[in-house]
């Protein structure tokens, strides 16, 4: 067996001796003359060039700002349209007094209205703060009496 695995190689490798013997390079190429290039001339014009393209959609803001008011009511004046670009703290619209000026008077009622049981509170806490200092007074003399009968 180690024979004929001997002679398989051998028979290869003469095989591939023999290929590559007939596939070798030429010793003299011979060059050929390169072909010519095709150059086509136009002549430039110069013109300006608009472009038109008509397309549908729908045109919406990038960002979107949710307004919310501290007052309801009915709308005066507005004073900025949509889309518009505004800076910080300017006035959007106007609202009619009406609506608002019944609530303002209203809290400002209840605010009088606070600020007075709030001092009436202060006069009961100054008289409950004599009446207490009058009854530690009273504890004491009554003390003081206990002590000094027999």
């Amino acid at each position: 067996m180690k024979r004929a695995t001997q002679r398989n190689l051998l028979i290869g490798l003469a095989a591939l001796a023999l290929l590559l013997y007939l596939t070798r390079p030429d010793k003299n190429p011979e060059l050929e003359e390169p072909v010519p290039a095709r150059v086509q001339v136009a002549a430039v014009l110069n013109h300006d060039l608009l472009p038109h393209q008509t397309v549908s959609g729908h045109l919406a803001p990038m960002r979107r700002a949710s307004l919310h008011f501290e007052l309801s009511g009915q709308v005066r004046e507005r004073l900025v349209e949509p889309g518009q670009p505004v800076e910080a703290a300017a006035i959007l619209l106007t609202l009619l007094e009406d609506d608002y000026r019944d609530a303002l008077d209203r809290a400002e009622a209840q605010l009088e209205l606070e600020r007075r049981n709030i001092e009436k509170d202060r006069e009961l806490l100054g008289l409950a703060r004599r009446n207490h200092a009058l009854q530690k007074d009273e504890v004491a003399r009554l003390e003081q009496l206990g002590q000094d009968s027999p």
